[in-house]
């Protein structure tokens, strides 16, 4: 019984410390304080929200079937290319890619998501990325997609960090991740 109330008060403190820091004119994120204490009380939760999204970095360009291109993303100083060949694609396309962090296996990786869903190249796209980004001592990368009808991440390559670097090459248009 003497541990259930020791463990009662030791929450009541911390949620007392976090609206009282919650109320704090110092806070990190802007608040619309007009209203009630909820707003700090649920300020924790929106903070993790705010730095998940900031991992998060989506780069959209329009890419010629004839000549080409490069997407380029750059996460915290972490350059990420994806490059299309000329004449990999039946036409021309606008192609979004989103970089953010993610897991697989329990192990981080760094997720990548691409668009227009669906679409297949002709010839194969790269995807060459910064692996200090998912790991600085990385010697192996590994590629995987996620395959929907199992709900879970598929082995589909692997290939030696060169440089700091790993390059895939990327045939049509699922959410992949790299680990090392």
């Amino acid at each position: 019984m003497l541990n259930g109330l020791k463990g009662y008060w030791v929450l009541t403190v911390l949620v007392a410390i976090l609206a009282i820091a919650g109320c704090s004119n110092n806070s990190p994120v802007a608040f619309n304080t007009n209203d009630s204490a909820e707003i700090s009380l649920n300020r924790a939760a929106v903070d993790l929200d705010t730095i998940v999204a900031a991992q998060a970095i989506t780069a959209t360009q329009n890419i010629s079937s004839a000549l080409g291109g490069q997407i380029t993303l750059n996460r915290s100083g972490h350059v990420h290319k994806f490059t299309v060949a000329k004449g990999a694609l039946s036409k021309s396309e606008v192609i979004s890619v989103k970089a953010s962090n993610d897991f697989v296996s329990d192990k981080p990786s760094l997720a990548f998501e691409f668009g227009p869903d669906g679409l297949v190249f002709i010839k194969a796209a790269h995807l060459d990325v910064d692996m200090s980004d998912v790991n600085p001592n990385a010697v192996h990368a590994k590629l995987y997609y996620f395959d929907p009808k199992v709900q879970d991440w598929v082995l589909q390559g692997e290939t030696d960090v060169i440089n700091g670097r790993a390059t895939f090459a990327i045939y049509h248009f699922s959410k992949y991740a790299i680990s090392d």
